[in-house]
């Protein structure tokens, strides 16, 4: 029951105020448009506090957990790599995570893999006429809801089409609406979305793209490992057990139209980051985590030294001094910010004729709370400190505070603070020799009462 941070607050303000879904969201924020319609149903019945909006995410996360034990019995053979696989599954740091944040990355992770598991079942050479239209007008859905389930559907035409060595070339004509809709989808919802995101975080990202360089190939490699099995950092023995499990995948002859999926989704994954047009870093490369977990636990699977091999994979889990374990159990874990308890404060503080400062990182979270809990506020500033060095940044951060007018009461409200940004720091050095009348700071946010 954490305070919602700020990317979480961004899209929220997308659903509490009056948006129109289809176009490009404000606070550079992008989500599926059936995941944020299905929030802004459940928020028009029950409200828009932190539970409701998180409540998709939360219910799609808990049940990939039993969507990933059907898939990994499709891909595992022996019944000890499928308690591992679900094992390692059912713990990941940041699967838990995003199962508590109103974010579509979840949903990600949920949709990926029932379109591998579902479409891995379908032969198109197989059904009828009526089917082929079924099929059609139900995949229609998944890129609304999650956008790397389309890279599955896209490896599924793929595939079908080489595996049917081209006979079912008139059969693909049933899916012409399918084509057409993505298309319009894509031209008119997701460009302009992309566009939207890359014009403000087009740096932000950058690490996400795979470039043509053996160095940054070997980093990203690392990095994605590291995310995966964080917060282990201790991959050298997922990496071996992961292009093993690689190995198997390429030359296994059962149940080989899963496969082949699997290899085409990851490919095509790999292709749209190198074209910049997804980065396959961090969260947004969360789908990819099943597949990783099922790569290292394959080599357990299929060779005579399972034990041996589950050694290493244990010792990948829990690292040389089980960080994780420790991390596991503390409840604490995802606490850093509290937007909430400083809003909280806000009104419990707050008198008409007080002007409340809030930093620019700080804007969603000050909108969402204030409009949650109910809090007019008249006067209010913004303070925005430019992308310079330190120094810079302190003299002018100290110069524009420097005009506030003296008599008044200012409330300062700094509920986050970029990583690279050091706002917080320069609130807490400039109030010390000034007449604070009130101050509280909780998991690096601060509000604080001034009177100058």
């Amino acid at each position: 029951n954490r305070s919602l941070w700020h990317d979480e607050a961004s899209l929220a303000l997308s659903i509490i105020n009056d948006v129109n879904l289809f176009e490009p969201l404000p606070h550079n924020q992008f989500a599926p448009q059936l995941f944020l319609f299905s929030t802004k149903v459940l928020a028009n019945i029950f409200g828009n506090g932190e539970m409701i909006l998180r409540f998709i995410p939360f219910i799609f996360g808990a049940a990939s957990i039993l969507l990933f034990y059907f898939l990994s019995r499709e891909v595992l053979q022996k019944k000890a790599s499928i308690i591992v696989a679900n094992f390692l599954f059912a713990v990941n740091y940041h699967l838990i995570y995003y199962c508590q944040e109103f974010k579509q990355y979840s949903t990600d992770v949920f949709f990926f893999m029932l379109a591998l598991f579902i479409l891995s079942k379908i032969d198109l050479e197989q059904i009828n006429a009526k089917k082929y239209f079924f099929i059609s007008m139900a995949i229609i859905l998944f890129p609304m809801v999650s956008l790397p389930s389309f890279l599955v559907i896209i490896a599924w035409f793929l595939t079908e089409f080489f595996r049917n060595k081209f006979t079912n070339i008139k059969n693909l004509l049933y899916f012409i609406p399918f084509f057409i809709v993505v298309a319009i989808y894509f031209i008119y919802v997701l460009f302009p979305a992309k566009y939207n995101v890359d014009s403000a975080q087009i740096n932000f990202w950058i690490d996400g793209y795979l470039k043509f360089n053996l160095f940054f190939v070997l980093k990203f490699i690392k990095s994605c490992y590291d995310y995966c099995f964080e917060p282990n950092t201790y991959t050298l023995f997922s990496l071996i057990l992961s292009c093993t499990g690689w190995y198997y995948i390429f030359r296994s002859k059962e149940n080989k139209f899963l496969y082949q999926l699997i290899i085409v989704s990851f490919f095509m994954a790999i292709l749209l980051s190198v074209f910049q047009i997804y980065p396959m870093y961090g969260r947004t490369g969360l789908f990819l985590t099943p597949i990783v977990i099922l790569s290292v636990v394959i080599p357990m699977d299929r060779t005579k030294w399972a034990y041996f091999v589950l050694f290493f994979i244990l010792l990948t889990f829990s690292s040389y001094n089980f960080v994780y374990i420790k991390s596991f159990f503390n409840k604490n874990i995802f606490l850093y910010k509290n937007a909430r308890a400083v809003t909280e404060i806000l009104k419990e503080k707050y008198k008409k004729g007080d002007i409340v400062i809030y930093n620019s990182a700080s804007d969603s979270d000050y909108e969402y709370y204030t409009k949650l809990m109910q809090i007019n506020i008249s006067d209010y500033a913004i303070m925005q400190l430019p992308n310079i060095s330190e120094n810079e940044k302190k003299i002018i951060f100290e110069d524009s505070l420097s005009y506030l007018k003296k008599g008044k009461v200012y409330i300062f409200y700094f509920a986050y603070s970029k990583k690279n940004g050091n706002e917080l720091i320069l609130l807490e050095n400039w109030l010390k020799d000034k007449n604070v009348l009130w101050q509280y700071k909780e998991n690096d946010s601060l509000i604080a009462g001034v009177k100058l």
